[in-house]
């Protein structure tokens, strides 16, 4: 298999002031970057970057290892033998609330039952003086989905489950629950995605007992998660759901794909046909200039040979050539959009691969399940488009393409067929501390404001 490594060429469009014109600012009561060093303990040693509510760890607590995203700092890791514990404070537990958080589950974990992310919950038994259970949880149960545990005050073990779908092993996953007094509704977030609400099942705000992550159990030392955790922020209001996007992805979606590398795995012979190069054209005759890749241009016979030229991929003599290509999009994005250009030459005959198999990887290994897209040829001669959109977002640094080669049209072959451009859409992880330090600006003006008034 040969691989060739590339660079794209255009710029990565900023997203701080689209996030900030498009998304009405929430400041955390408190955030637990857990960027700690390895090695750190003692009472306070998890900072809390709001409000100083700071977290010990308790039991065996690991520091340093990789975050859901370079931008997101390192992350805690923990193997059911500790937690960080938050002590009471009325300020974790109002009437409306919003918790996020990154998680990567330890494959195979399951067995060990329910593994808290995050828990601030009373559940004072029947042999106490009982309010009825109160406060909010999020689990990897048994069977491996996700749950949004609430108290609403009933008797001790009574408690309220939303379900949030399948728990992907061993993938960093952005979690958000909230609740709000108000309309009663209790929501769960997936990657940014609403995976379940209902207004039937209450809320009532923990009395008595600290707040815990990666244990659960009203002193933490129960149901304790297996893996990793990062970036745990907690709020005082039910955000909306562009809110949860921004905080977990930084906003509206973009161009993610400008200025990555990428590798491709097959590339196929030509006698004759189309190339495509990796480095700057001028536009002119027999050149054209579409996309995110670089630019295309056309050869009579064959590429040359001095300079050298990096051809991508492209169907010409012979036909139905299958390929592969692996953007590495250098940290962990929400993408929900994949966009890919074609070009077609109306003196040949017009095709187009049969289909291509979209695929996602955090690591670059595994790959999950795939998003299927059958082509349709273009009529005519000239640059077409295809988007590819996602139903839910996805959190991935690598995104693989595979064409099969095949022609679309009976009797046609795929020639002079040209992949002229790739885009991926999504959204960039924001870095917590710079985005804490965006949002206490904003504060900041918006209380001066207040006084000036």
């Amino acid at each position: 298999m040969e691989s060739r490594k590339r660079l794209f060429c255009l710029a990565l469009t900023a997203c701080a002031l689209a996030f900030v014109s498009s998304t009405t600012l929430a400041v955390p009561v408190s955030q637990w970057d857990l960027d700690e060093p390895s090695g750190t303990t003692g009472v306070g040693s998890v900072v809390d970057s709001i409000s100083g509510i700071n977290g010990t760890p308790t039991g065996t607590v690991g520091f340093g290892a990789i975050g859901a995203s370079p931008n997101t700092g390192t992350s805690a890791s923990l193997a059911g033998a500790g937690h960080i514990e938050v002590g009471y404070t009325p300020a974790e537990n109002p009437t409306s609330f919003t918790v996020t958080a990154w998680a990567k589950v330890t494959p195979g974990s399951a067995s060990a039952g329910y593994r808290s992310v995050i828990t601030s919950r009373n559940d004072p038994g029947s042999n106490l003086p009982a309010p009825g259970v109160q406060g909010y949880i999020i689990y990897a149960n048994p069977s491996n989905n996700w749950e949004f545990w609430t108290g609403a005050g009933g008797a001790p073990g009574t408690w309220n489950v939303l379900g949030g779908g399948a728990v992907a092993d061993g993938a960093w996953t952005h979690l958000a629950i909230s609740y709000d007094a108000g309309s009663s509704t209790k929501s769960f977030y997936i990657n940014g995605n609403l995976a379940a609400s209902t207004a039937l099942q209450g809320y009532v705000p923990n009395t008595a007992e600290g707040l815990h992550v990666g244990g659960g159990g009203d002193t933490g030392t129960s149901f304790r998660f297996r893996g990793q955790i990062d970036d745990v922020r907690t709020f005082s209001t039910a955000l909306t759901a562009d809110q949860v996007k921004a905080i977990g992805f930084g906003g509206p979606s973009q161009n993610v794909s400008a200025c990555k590398s990428y590798a491709d795995s097959v590339l196929p012979t030509f006698s004759g046909g189309t190339f495509y190069l990796d480095n700057a054209h001028a536009q002119a005759t027999g050149v054209f200039d579409t996309g995110d890749l670089t630019d295309g241009v056309t050869f009579p016979t064959a590429a040359p040979t001095s300079p050298v030229v990096n051809t991508v991929v492209g169907w010409g003599d012979p036909a139905s050539v299958s390929t592969a290509i692996t953007f590495d999009l250098e940290n962990n994005y929400a993408i929900d959009m994949v966009r890919i250009g074609a070009h077609t030459w109306a003196p040949f005959a017009n095709g187009a691969p049969d289909d291509v198999l979209i695929t996602f990887s955090q690591d670059g290994v595994v790959f999950g399940d795939p998003v299927f897209q059958t082509f349709a040829a273009p009529p005519g001669n000239g640059h077409w488009d295809l988007d590819v959109l996602l139903s839910d977002y996805v959190v991935a640094r690598y995104v693989r393409l595979s064409f099969d080669g095949g022609a679309v049209l009976t009797g046609n072959t795929p020639n002079k067929w040209l992949l002229d451009e790739v885009t991926i859409f999504g959204s960039p992880i924001p870095e917590p501390a710079s985005m804490s330090l965006l949002l206490l600006a904003a504060a900041g003006m918006m209380r001066r404001q207040r006084r000036a008034a």
